[in-house]
């Protein structure tokens, strides 16, 4: 993927609806779109922040999900296909890679890994067996390439669901060059304020260190906003800072709820709504 098409450019959007990492928490996820459907009008914008898929059961389910409320929302008036984002975060990453697990230099050992930290579930969506796949892993590349291509096989069966994996892109961008707003930059778990962002790669996915600490615009944006907390006993709740923005509450392997924010053009950013994986609501607004 060419660099101007690794970053999603949302252009002048009224308002951003963002979603952080739901895990593959089909309920909670659901219930967002309710909500949202009723919410969402012409010149908003939706962006999810990576982390869609892994370490919950219902994958499946979960990517069925995104593509049918896309296709609800891009089927309205003056409502464009390039409206709703999906960003690549850590799960989709780990996914992205276990496809081409032939070419890791110790398969077995980063499999092991993979499985450990979300796969997993993934694998068995697709009609894969995790301990068929670490078999593989110990008899070679052959092996290992027809049990990925047995994976792509389980992708390929489900509508929609390969062309969802090839759209996903690394960060989500506005551009109020023309007026006096706030530039918003959306990523996964984080960003390096020097390196060019077309060039970034790991550290949108996996998280960097300092995100909470920006004082300064980050690339031009003076609002930055993350969908996942990559930091180790760091409290699972939404913080907003004075340019950077964290709205993850541990959805899915974190057992938290999952966060539904909308930031406007001058990059005030709300916290509206939450969703609990029993179904209930909760009303929670935090405003900065």
């Amino acid at each position: 993927m060419a660099g101007s098409e690794r970053i999603a450019r949302l252009g002048q959007p009224d308002r951003i609806w963002a979603i952080p990492a739901c895990h593959a928490e089909i309920g909670p996820l659901r219930e967002l779109h309710e909500y949202l459907a009723a919410e969402f009008r012409a010149g908003d914008r939706i962006v999810y922040l990576g982390n869609m898929i892994g370490h919950g059961g219902a994958t499946l389910e979960t990517v069925d999900e995104l593509i049918r409320f896309r296709r609800e929302i891009i089927a309205r008036r003056e409502v464009l296909h390039t409206d709703v984002v999906y960003l690549r975060g850590a799960q989709e990453e780990i996914w992205h890679r276990l496809l081409q697990l032939q070419f890791a230099p110790n398969p077995g050992e980063v499999l092991q890994w993979m499985l450990s930290n979300g796969a997993a579930p993934i694998v068995r969506a697709y009609g894969g067996d995790p301990q068929a796949g670490i078999c593989a892993a110990r008899s070679g590349a052959k092996a290992i390439t027809r049990w990925t291509n047995a994976l792509r096989h389980g992708i390929r069966l489900n509508d929609g669901h390969t062309q969802f994996f090839s759209v996903i892109r690394r960060a989500a961008l506005t551009d109020y060059s023309q007026s006096n707003q706030t530039n918003t930059m959306l990523v996964s778990a984080g960003v390096c304020p020097v390196t060019p962002l077309e060039n970034q790669g790991e550290t949108l996915w996996f998280g960097g260190k300092r995100f909470d600490q920006y004082s300064q615009p980050v690339h031009g944006c003076g609002r930055v906003i993350r969908g996942r907390r990559n930091e180790l006993n760091a409290p699972m709740e939404p913080s907003i800072g004075a340019v950077s923005a964290t709205l993850d509450s541990g959805c899915g392997p974190h057992g938290g709820m999952l966060n539904l924010a909308c930031i406007d053009p001058s990059g005030e950013v709300e916290i509206a709504r939450q969703f609990q994986i029993e179904q209930e609501v909760i009303d929670f607004r935090i405003i900065a």
